[in-house]
């Protein structure tokens, strides 16, 4: 994904290109709109835009190999973290990594409801337990493997109008996870508004 392909939003865009090219990354950074406004698409440009070889003055290249595996939201320092139904599947999201990668490339502009309808979920919860909070602190203390930056990209972490009972990722344990996190590893979370509840800057 690369910014030049969603609509709107340019004074964003600028500002974002421009706080990479400072060197002024924020390590936790939260991304929040309503449903149908290009969030999720804005925050995978930015991260294309972080891997990119050679990045320009207002977009990643989308020629350098890491901007070809951004096509395909398939780089392997881009850590997905999104919410899941308990299944015996697993209860972490890397068993649902395809699932969750190819309802993306079909529609950038994802959301819940989508999401439970490719998960064949019908009304189970989507949720985010203790397990996902344990693989994202597990996630964060790995070395980016092609030396540059790591971007855990935590989708819907908050309340975005789910039914009562579902849990946002602080509220199963990962409240901490921000806590020394090093440099070089922005966390960009999406979620949708409003909210029933403040967000949480993290």
């Amino acid at each position: 994904m690369q910014f030049n392909k969603i609509i709107g939003h340019a004074e964003l865009k600028a500002r974002l290109i421009g706080n990479i090219r400072e060197g002024r990354v924020a390590h936790a950074q939260f991304y929040l709109g309503p449903r149908g406004s290009g969030v999720l698409p804005l925050v995978l440009a930015y991260a294309t835009y972080l891997f990119c070889e050679d990045p320009g003055a207002g977009d990643s290249c989308g020629q350098c190999n890491s901007c070809k595996m951004m096509e395909k939201v398939a780089h392997p320092d881009l850590n997905l973290v999104f919410p899941i139904f308990l299944s015996d599947k697993g209860k972490t999201c890397e068993p649902f990594a395809g699932e969750w990668r190819d309802a993306v490339l079909k529609d950038p502009y994802l959301d819940a409801d989508v999401w439970r309808e490719v998960l064949k979920g019908e009304n189970k919860q989507l949720r985010m337990g203790v397990d996902i909070a344990a693989e994202v602190v597990r996630k964060l203390s790995l070395k980016s493997y092609m030396g540059g930056w790591k971007v855990m990209l935590i989708w819907l972490s908050g309340d975005d109008g789910r039914p009562d009972g579902e849990q946002d990722l602080e509220s199963a344990g990962g409240a901490g996870a921000e806590d020394g996190l090093p440099a070089g590893k922005p966390m960009p979370t999406t979620g949708s508004c409003p909210p029933s509840s403040a967000a949480r800057n993290w």
